[in-house]
């Protein structure tokens, strides 16, 4: 039933509440008729100063004007540099940047730094209200508090404020009691006079979803002690339960102690080495927003180690295992060639002598990596991008996963370790990062923040925390797996931040790529850049940017992610199957300018990904999309492929077993597909010419003359020309450095996907004293020695599906 009085109510802390009326209240005195259920509870009511109302609403009237105000404390990634506007309804919303009365300009409002502007109240005209937001002059869009009672949906999966001129500020009051209140107890708060009788439930989520402690969490020495420390604010008990054998036997059990920040802790003897340990809580269920069950085990979220994916947690001493430290430095940005690779894909038919439980180990993996049979190595790409190898959900250790349900951050998988209840995944995980680097690769790993298997510890602890939930409390599902971890919460941001930090120095990784990372966030995402780059400023951080949700490729254009691009993606198909235009694959040659980055590193250009069909199966002329024998064309059409690829600015990144077209046999989705999936190294040899011309690519590309296709900044307006097929056909030729910007030596690509001969004219751009160095086919650095593409008469003649490069000055 829809209520006529209360706005919204909620706790601020154990002793005070705000409280939101539907409209202003101008009597002067402060006789409300509001009374507290349970009516034992003695309170004191006064207005709730202009501060208050705004930080939350984004707003206050006075005196004829509307006060804008933007509290920077809930912005923490705000740009110092970018000026803020408000927009609505009554300005024409992005008509309102660079408006001048429009601003906000920086202002102490109640002792608090603020940024303002005050616009008249005639701009409504004879509305009475309307919604509003402030933007950037970058025109990025600030969120909107998910707190603010005034917060109402916009069609665009997003949400704004709403202003209203009967809720000027003197709507709202602060409530205060004079001892502590329980939160986990229902308060209602009811309003009764002539007219109404009313009440509503002072919601106690604002300030549980606000706590956070800033102590050490997991198990930290301290002096003689190892104080064991979980975050578990709407807990009522915490037990720890400490045992020796993995049979539990002779378990002890001690309580631990709460403090006022939500977190519970206790100190031990350090005598605790190795020992197994989970922690039990109980609590108050209702309403479905948590569930406390005191029987359940729960490991410990910062837990170092675990014995498998179901635990328990190993105590590791922090002395145990010297932090990786081997000098390693990645490659730039911009000089980044990626392999997405699975661990056991690349071992399990490896030529080299293991034993099958070896090759499903990280001391197999290691192995792998140093020997001669590396063909990534041969391949020439300089950065391995290996699939989550944090605890994920199993079964058996001879099940093959791909490792996209997590349940635990911080412990290295245990599947994958030669002796998990020891913990030698810890020693096991730096040993591989290691012999990643002796190879030459850094060492990317993909992290899944968006959603937890099972068991889900989380979920045990505090699913309303925690979890992104609906209405009625059910958990949402935009990462399509049952459950979106609410990343915006403190202590849910702080345990990511904490595990990747402990990932890059305990185990020298160098950079991650986040699965949906739409679920995490814009702003979340950008603290982390944040916290990231205080410990390594060369920190590699790839985003996956969307779900099920949405898609924030372009919001991420401000921070410092590189973004896999789906768009090109699905670009390299259209265009070769006879549908992409050539004047589209200009924006995707370019680097992505503009629409999705602001320099070329920030898009990681790609085919195929572990997801999804592979790209032998996407292009093939096969039925049933099995490339696994592919035809003549399949083959050119993805030399060509690659040729783009490798040639656009950006990032490049090729799948694993993708140069020697590997295929899924058509099956879609190989998660659980070990037999699918792992590498083929017989094709390698099947299609060694495919492999070859990848390689050749790849060095090009990381040579001297590849400096032109490896620019770390946006080139200049002329440094590319363009030419198009004639007749509107769909062949493209391009000059890179046409303005001799960056020295005097050029390249010349040109491309011709379709079915029948083009000719290109390239303009004023002479192609005489060019040397062609490669076609679909063939790629050689000194220059082709016969069957060269025609020129004739300035125009590029290109044969049916193919293409060639020139180099022109060197």
């Amino acid at each position: 039933m829809e209520n006529n009085v209360f706005l919204r109510a909620f706790w601020e802390s154990p002793k005070s509440a705000l409280i939101f009326l539907k409209q202003d209240w101008d009597a002067e005195y402060l006789r409300l008729p509001l009374f507290l259920d349970p009516d034992s509870i003695n309170f004191e009511l006064d207005r709730a100063p202009c501060f208050d109302v705004a930080r939350l609403s984004g707003y206050f009237i006075e005196d004829g004007k509307i006060r804008f105000v933007v509290d920077p404390a809930h912005h923490p990634t705000l740009d110092p540099n970018e000026k803020i506007f408000v927009a609505g309804e009554f300005n024409g919303w992005q008509d309102a940047v660079d408006q001048e009365q429009y601003l906000l300009k920086p202002f102490e409002l109640a002792g608090h730094p603020v940024f303002v502007v005050d616009v008249p109240v005639s701009v409504l005209g004879d509305a009475f209200s309307s919604c509003f937001r402030f933007v950037t002059s970058k025109h990025r869009w600030l969120s909107v508090p998910e707190f603010a009672p005034n917060l109402v949906p916009n069609r665009y999966q997003g949400s704004d404020f709403s202003l209203n001129l009967k809720q000027s500020g003197r709507h709202v009051f602060r409530l205060k009691i004079n001892e502590e209140i329980n939160l986990q107890r229902y308060v209602k708060i009811h309003w009764r006079d002539a007219q109404f009788d009313e009440a509503i439930t002072i919601s106690n989520a604002e300030f549980y979803l606000s706590m956070c402690s800033d102590l050490p969490m997991g198990i930290t020495g301290e002096g003689e002690c190892w104080v064991f420390r979980l975050f578990a604010p709407r807990a009522k008990r915490v037990m720890l339960e400490l045992f020796k054998t993995i049979k539990q036997e002779n378990r002890e059990r001690f309580e631990l102690n709460c403090n006022d920040d939500g977190s519970w802790e206790i100190s031990l003897p350090k005598k605790y080495d190795h020992y197994f340990y989970y922690y039990y809580l109980d609590g108050i269920n209702y309403d479905g927003s948590t569930y406390f069950d005191s029987t359940n085990p729960v490991v410990d979220p910062y837990a170092k180690a675990m014995a498998s994916s179901e635990g328990p947690g190993i105590v590791i001493p922090p002395e145990a295992s010297e932090p990786l430290r081997d000098g390693f430095h990645p490659p730039l940005w911009h000089d980044l060639v990626i392999a997405e690779v699975h661990m056991r894909d690349l071992v399990t038919n490896s030529k080299l002598p293991m034993s099958r439980t070896e090759r499903q180990q990280y001391p197999g993996i290691s192995k792998w990596l140093r020997s001669k049979t590396n063909y990534l190595r041969q391949l020439g790409v300089n950065a391995l991008e290996f699939q989550p190898l944090h605890e994920f959900e199993y079964k058996s250790k001879d099940e093959y996963h791909w490792g996209y349900m997590p349940v635990n951050y911080f412990s290295p998988a245990s599947a994958n370790a030669k002796f998990p209840k020891k913990g030698s995944q810890i020693e096991g995980f730096k040993e591989m990062v290691k012999a990643c680097h002796e190879a030459g690769f850094a060492f990317i790993l993909d992290v899944v923040y968006n959603h937890i298997g099972s068991p889900n510890a989380l979920h045990a602890i505090d699913k309303h925390y925690y979890f992104e939930l609906d209405s009625n409390f059910n958990m949402t599902n935009w990462s399509g797996v049952g459950n979106d971890i609410r990343a915006r919460s403190p202590m849910a941001k702080r345990l990511i931040i904490d595990s990747l930090l402990h990932y890059v120095t305990e185990y020298g990784v160098d950079g991650f790529r986040f699965d949906l990372a739409e679920l995490i966030g814009r702003n979340v995402l950008a603290e982390i850049e944040t916290e990231l780059k205080k410990v390594k400023k060369s920190i590699i951080l790839i985003a996956e940017p969307w779900s099920f949700r949405g898609h924030i490729a372009e919001k991420l254009k401000s921070t410092g992610f590189t973004s896999w691009n789906d768009r090109y993606r699905e670009f390299f198909l259209s265009y070769l199957k006879g549908n992409g235009s050539p004047l589209e694959f200009t924006y995707y040659l370019k680097g992505s300018p503009v629409g999705l980055t602001r320099f070329p590193a920030q898009t990681v250009n790609y085919s195929e990904s572990h997801d999804d069909y592979c790209w032998m199966d996407m292009i093939t002329e096969n039925p049933d999309k099995d490339g696994s024998v592919p035809t003549f064309n399949d083959i050119r059409r993805t030399h060509l492929m690659f040729s783009m690829l490798l040639l656009s600015l950006g990032i490049p990144m090729i799948s694993e077993g993708q140069d020697f077209l590997r295929s899924k046999h058509g099956v879609r989705n190989t998660y659980q597909r070990g037999d699918i999936n792992a590498l083929d190294y017989n094709r390698l040899i099947t299609f060694s010419n495919t492999h070859d011309y990848v390689r050749k690519l790849i060095a090009f590309r990381l040579s001297a003359e590849g400096h032109l296709l490896r620019q770390e900044f946006p080139p200049s307006d002329d440094y590319f020309t363009f030419n198009f097929g004639e007749n509107g056909g769909r062949s493209l030729g391009v000059v890179y450095n046409a303005d001799f910007s960056k020295g005097g030596g050029q390249i010349v690509f040109a491309i011709n996907p379709s079915a029948q001969t083009e000719y290109i004219h390239m303009g004023p751009f002479s192609m005489n004293d060019t040397l062609q160095i490669a076609d679909h086919f063939r790629f050689e650095r000194s220059g082709l020695q016969s069957a060269r593409i025609r020129i004739v008469d300035g125009k590029i003649e290109l044969p049916p599906v193919s293409c060639g490069v020139w180099l022109k000055g060197y």
